[in-house]
């Protein structure tokens, strides 16, 4: 796509968020139609890419949403959470959408501004330790987008490791939690 197309498919998602102000839902079914203008407006790609998010994954976005532990063992400048940015930076597109399948059970990231949990905090991804191990592969809680991150004990372990993960832990009952 040229940079005016792009530019303008930015124009009309936009236009678009502005006018998407859900109505009040269905009394029968309890279902929000959406507004008729701004599906008019925009084409099927631009609502599957505003529903769903990108279909590539901005890893400084992911990074930028990033919790880590509540007891602080790891923390942004630990020397494992930057050899796993370190090795996150070099996946090939579709290794990272694999990465994301892996965390959160979802191949993308969603667009804009994250979503909200029941309790009213911001939906964040979360790397802890998991301790005991310092090989193997990472462990992901699907349903808290969080993964439990070996304590490797350098970048190309930590490589292998993510790599298992991301290309044979993505179906069922393999070190998803």
């Amino acid at each position: 796509m040229s940079a005016t197309g792009v530019a303008q498919a930015g124009a009309r998602l936009r236009v678009f968020e502005q006018l998407l102000t859900p109505p009040p839902p269905h009394p029968r079914t309890a279902a929000l139609p959406l507004p008729s203008l701004p599906c008019r407006l925009c084409g099927w790609r631009d609502l599957l890419r505003l529903v769903c998010g990108d279909a590539a994954v901005d890893i400084e976005n992911l990074y930028r949403n990033t919790k880590y532990d509540a007891q602080k063992y790891y923390h942004e400048q630990h020397p494992v959470v930057l050899n796993f940015w370190r090795a996150m930076r070099e996946l090939s597109p579709e290794q990272k959408r694999n990465f994301v399948r892996f965390a959160w059970g979802r191949s993308r990231l969603p667009r804009g501004k994250w979503p909200m949990q029941a309790n009213g905090q911001q939906v964040r991804f979360t790397i802890i330790p998991r301790k005991g191990h310092t090989t193997g592969i990472p462990l992901s809680h699907t349903c808290f987008f969080m993964i439990e991150l070996p304590e490797y004990r350098d970048l190309a372990s930590l490589r292998k490791g993510l790599m298992l993960a991301i290309t044979y832990g993505t179906g069922e009952g393999f070190l998803i939690a």
